[in-house]
């Protein structure tokens, strides 16, 4: 997606949004953000983390987008801020989605020995965060991380994805110096046959080989949050959905 369409949603809107929100009196307003304005993180991130971590283009105009809303919330404006980790289910057909074809059709690769953890967020859960959020009082004023109960090892969500496609596990491992060399290569490639993205990205390294986790202690102990559908689960019923249709 063109970075001017990025920013304009995650920012300009964000501002529009809430600055006539703000003009109307709304009782509540509860802003999605996401968990990438952390960035890649050795440690589960919490809502105290500083968001200064490596972290994509979205992640960048997400921190912008916070920044407007906490605005609002030192001018008495009662929000909550939100933070899903990678939403996923059935119907959902985002990026994280994309491997299932990969795999399924042999073409997937490793990038690293797949040992980083990525924290995934069924939509069930997300939505009860969510009902939880809008209900209580007390989450005035507040951010909270929403995900599955616990993250998973990038390697074995493939490995997941793989069992519940019936195919073999992929075993090929792309070394990340390797890949990171590539990527001048691919994106010069992708202009010269007009390909709409490159084959690899730094971002699409990054997501593949670096943390990406949270601790969603904070809405469990102060909401009673309790994830009820755990990822291996969430993975199998957002499987089944995609086979209909591929």
């Amino acid at each position: 997606m063109p970075r001017k369409i990025v920013y304009d949603v995650n920012v300009n809107g964000t501002r529009n949004i809430i600055e006539e929100s703000y003009k109307a009196k709304i009782k509540k307003f509860i802003h999605f953000s996401t968990f990438s304005v952390y960035g890649y993180t050795e440690k589960p991130a919490n809502e105290e983390t500083p968001q200064k971590g490596l972290t994509s283009y979205f992640g960048k105009t997400k921190r912008m987008g916070e920044k407007i809303v906490k605005e609002y919330m030192q001018k008495g404006m009662d929000a909550v801020i939100i933070q899903p980790t990678v939403t996923y289910g059935p119907g959902l057909n985002l990026g994280f989605v994309n491997m299932f074809s990969a795999i399924k059709n042999k073409k997937f690769c490793f990038i690293g020995n797949g040992d980083n953890f990525l924290h995934l967020c069924y939509i069930d859960n997300l939505m009860d965060g969510i009902i939880l959020v809008s209900r209580s009082k007390k989450a005035i004023g507040q951010t909270y991380l929403i995900g599955d109960e616990t993250p998973l090892m990038f390697k074995d969500i493939v490995g997941c994805v793989a069992e519940n496609l019936r195919v073999n596990i992929p075993k090929i491992y792309l070394p990340i110096w390797l890949a990171r060399t590539a990527v001048p290569y691919l994106k010069f490639l992708a202009k010269l046959i007009k390909q709409q993205q490159p084959l690899l990205t730094y971002h699409r390294i990054n997501y593949m080989s670096k943390n990406q986790f949270a601790n969603i202690s904070k809405i469990k102990r102060e909401l009673g949050f309790k994830p009820k559908i755990s990822s291996r689960e969430g993975l199998k019923l957002t499987i089944e959905d995609w086979m209909k249709s591929n």
